[in-house]
């Protein structure tokens, strides 16, 4: 499990700052980088950090980009995740995006999206996720006690009480080279600390981070102060 380390910021910059500069130096040392983007307050991060990629030139072929959960419908539907990071502004020129919603049935589009999510784990050589933790300790598309707690493979697909799910699985986060979150407000401060705590991860999927071989934790209440 993996030792996370804290950096209390008051700005989302440094954040922006230090994934934008990882993604530069793999790509500049001729790697293929795998970057899984998250919706709601990430999408902000990941709008500045595409902008200051958008600098490096032929390199970015080796980027792919694509989505850590999503939420199931028609392509380009009000909720999903990708309509609302692209029609924010997102955009890396020369990059692979690459989405979800492919206008398929629930349980067809979950396992194209595990094929797709197979071969860039093993295709790209560092792989990099930018997630949150919600106010109700979820993570990823990961719900508390969801069946996406317990599945097998490194995608889940679950119907929950807000939006039919589907979401990279506890199995899958090992898997990745480096996880930061970006987790602010009062109200989630006490998640950070019960990260720790002898508390089910499938209560509380936040815990489930801790499987990254690095993870950095950017919050706006303990660690490392940042500016």
């Amino acid at each position: 499990m993996a030792e996370p380390k804290f950096y209390k910021v008051t700005s989302t910059k440094p954040v922006i700052e230090y994934i934008a500069g990882v993604i530069k130096r793999h790509l500049a040392n001729n790697e293929s980088v795998l970057w899984l983007l998250s919706g709601g307050s990430a999408i902000d991060i990941e709008i500045e950090v595409a902008k200051k990629l958008n600098n490096n030139d032929d390199k970015l072929k080796n980027l792919t980009v694509t989505l850590i959960d999503e939420r199931y419908g028609l392509p380009g539907h009000r909720d999903s995740n990708w309509k609302q990071i692209m029609g924010a502004g997102f955009q890396i020129d020369g990059a692979k995006l690459i989405p979800v919603l492919n206008g398929l049935g629930f349980a067809e589009t979950s396992i194209k999206y595990e094929e797709f999510i197979s071969r860039s784990f093993k295709k790209n050589t560092y792989r990099i996720g930018l997630v949150g933790i919600g106010a109700d300790g979820h993570t990823l598309g990961i719900k508390g006690l969801s069946p996406a707690t317990n599945a097998e493979g490194l995608v889940s697909h679950y119907k929950w009480y807000d939006y039919e799910r589907l979401t990279l699985t506890p199995k899958a986060i090992p898997m990745l080279d480096e996880v930061v979150a970006y987790v602010v407000g009062k109200i989630k401060n006490r998640l950070l600390d019960d990260l720790d705590k002898p508390i089910s991860a499938a209560k509380f999927p936040g815990k489930y981070l801790l499987r990254a071989h690095k993870l950095s934790i950017y919050n706006d209440y303990k660690g490392e102060v940042l500016k």
